[in-house]
């Protein structure tokens, strides 16, 4: 009975992925940088259109428009990555549960990607900085190269997280980003609520003093919430909001997405 009874509650509990399919979903993401007291915004808008390919999904992907206020070299290469992608047809194979497990003709779309930063004009300097950083996108191993391609649906698959019940607060540990190491966690809170409309909204606190690559000790504060669907599977709104310091030196970072589903 005791089996029957968990058995129960993790199927009541899975996480189902169910798409709108030949539907184009607005995606936008936009990400906002504050270093040294400088803002710089970023944002990218695509479409995005799911079809069944068996027991898991095809998620297509279209740039429409990308924008940043960033200036120098940072701009000048993130208008090259966008426009590297703008007119192609990025196909990314998901399984049932949405995870990437194949992007079509990858190594064509990161060949493109890295000639279009390469050929970036400007004085010497900005050449050669442009050369080296292509070169380095060049020599990342197949499986970054597509993890990498992969995140531009990724964010928007809510996975497991769709089947999570209104619960907490309760203690979790969040992933750090860099400058920390890799593998390196922060202690957290996490608490889910469901609104009127029936979706889930995920909220975690996050903070700590991690160790940078280079010795320094990085103090780290995360705030992100993400509204899913559970009937889809799908993230609907996501937020992130980090704040970094090092020494007497602080920088921000807020990265947001939103999807827009089509009116039932």
């Amino acid at each position: 009975m005791i089996d029957l009874a968990v058995w129960l509650v993790a199927a009541a509990t899975t996480a189902s992925f169910h798409p709108p399919l030949g539907v184009p979903l607005s995606y936008v993401s936009r990400a906002d940088r504050t270093i040294g007291g400088k803002t710089a915004h970023f944002e990218s808008r695509r479409r995005i259109t799911f079809t069944r390919e068996g027991d898991g999904f095809i998620a297509t992907i279209v740039f429409e428009r990308a924008s940043n206020d960033a200036g120098g070299d940072v701009a000048a290469m993130f208008d090259s990555a966008m426009a590297s992608f703008a007119d192609r047809r990025i196909a990314l194979h998901l399984d049932a549960a949405g995870a990437v497990t194949a992007v079509e003709d990858s190594e064509g779309l990161w060949t493109a990607l890295c000639d279009a930063i390469a050929a970036l004009p400007g004085d010497a300097g900005q050449r050669a900085r442009a050369a080296r950083f292509a070169g380095a996108l060049r020599a990342l191993p197949p499986p970054q190269r597509e993890k990498m391609l992969g995140s531009l649906v990724e964010p928007l698959i809510a996975g497991a997280d769709a089947g999570l019940v209104p619960s907490g607060p309760e203690p979790v540990t969040l992933p750090a980003r860099p400058p920390a190491p890799a593998g390196t966690a922060l202690p957290g809170t996490q608490t889910v609520t469901r609104d009127s409309r029936g979706m889930l909204d995920i909220h975690i606190s996050a903070s700590g003093d991690v160790a940078a690559a280079d010795g320094t000790t990085a103090h780290v504060v995360t705030d992100r919430n993400r509204v899913i669907d559970p009937a889809t599977g799908l993230v609907l709104a996501a937020r992130d909001h980090r704040t970094t310091t090092i020494g007497g030196d602080e920088m921000t970072a807020d990265t947001n997405v939103t999807l827009t589903l089509p009116v039932s």
